[in-house]
């Protein structure tokens, strides 16, 4: 989820338990957006593969954390469905090779993301 911030986030500690369709809908009237991080991935912690290609504003086609039939089938999900694509390099480890979007003007803030996600603005994917 992209767009909500940390106050807007603590004024609604129900959205532990929405739906994914509530989370979708709500997140998007309140100016924020869903990604779906990784949809591929296939860990023990993770029983099963879910898609929701209607209730998503976009999809993480690339992630450097996962291994490359993860990331092609993400990248087939995302255009099967005609979603906006994304990277990420889930940062959490400092050896991880760096991987993301390029743009072509720099956000001035989290709703410049947002938006160019929505409006389907040109995106290009940076990954090895």
């Amino acid at each position: 989820v992209y767009g909500l911030d940390k106050e807007w986030m603590l004024k609604h500690p129900e959205m532990e338990h929405w739906t994914i369709r509530e989370q979708y809908e709500i997140v998007n009237q309140n100016g924020g957006m869903v990604i779906h991080a990784h949809p591929f991935r296939d860990r023990p912690y993770i029983p099963k593969i879910r898609l929701f290609p209607k209730l998503v504003n976009g999809v993480e086609g690339y992630n450097a954390c996962n291994d490359e039939d993860e990331n092609r089938q993400a990248f087939l999900y995302a255009k099967q469905y005609e979603l906006p694509i994304t990277a990420g390099a889930d940062s959490h480890h400092p050896d991880i090779i760096p991987c993301g979007i390029q743009v072509e003007k720099k956000f001035d803030s989290i709703d410049d993301y947002v938006q160019l996600i929505k409006n389907r603005g040109h995106i290009n994917l940076i990954y090895t």
